[in-house]
Order: C-alpha cells, then structure tokens, then sequence
C-alpha cells in the first residue's frame, strides 16, 4: 500500500513542512494539496483511486493546477482542483488507499482561502512559502 502506511495518522496533520494532503469540498469541486518530495506520483494514485474505486468509474476534469516549493525547500506542494461525481467519502476513501497522512481543511475554499481575500491559488502559494 502506501508510503506512510505504518506511521499514519489519518485525519490529522503536523507541521505544514511534512508530506501530507489537504482536502477539500465546495461546491461540487474538490480541492487537494499533496506536500512531498514527488507530489505529482501521490497525486497520480489518488486520482486514479478516485477514478475507478471498485469497479465504478468516474470522470476527472481538472480546472486548476499549481505547484512550488514548501518552505525549507524539503518538500515541494501540488494544489488541484477538479470536478468530479466522486463523493467527498470517495476521495477521502482515496487518499487513504494512496496511504498518505490526509485532513480535511475547510480553509481551501474560493470564498477567502486560509481566512484572507486571495484566490485560492495565490493563498496556497503564500501559505506554504511562510
């Protein structure tokens, strides 16, 4: 299974310079941000985990990507947000077969992302160059 299989914590996340995923639901969109050395291979697998999980298939559109450098340089962040009939349940049932540390943050919404007034993809950035 995945990488953090045995030290997992689900639901909760450390520090913001660990790898771990954030998730969101707002409006039919699903937002995610996955923090690692390779983000775009864990995103990948939970992807592919929401688009066929046993034997359902779902359609993926992706509207928004992003990524750069955590502080620390460690780590590097991969924000997404795509439209998809997956349930919220699915995805998270997703990043937890992907073995990754995950939590739900409400805090990624378009409607002031992190508590300022960024787009949502300009609050990620500066949330995570901090």
């Amino acid at each position: 299974m995945g990488r953090y299989r045995d030290a997992r914590r689900v639901g909760i996340v450390g520090k913001k310079e660990s790898p771990h995923v954030r998730y969101n639901h707002e409006d039919g969109k699903h937002n995610l941000i996955v923090v690692d050395r390779n983000p775009r291979k864990l995103l990948d697998e939970i992807l592919e985990n929401v688009a066929s999980p046993g034997g359902v298939h779902f359609m993926i559109d992706t509207e928004l990507e992003q990524n750069g450098p955590v502080k620390g340089g460690r780590y590097r962040y991969l924000f997404v947000r795509f439209q998809s009939e997956a349930s919220p349940a699915t995805v998270r049932g997703a990043i937890e077969r992907a073995g990754a540390r995950y939590t739900i943050d409400r805090r990624l919404t378009d409607k002031g992302a992190f508590g300022g007034r960024l787009r949502i993809e300009d609050a990620v950035a500066d949330y995570y160059a901090k």
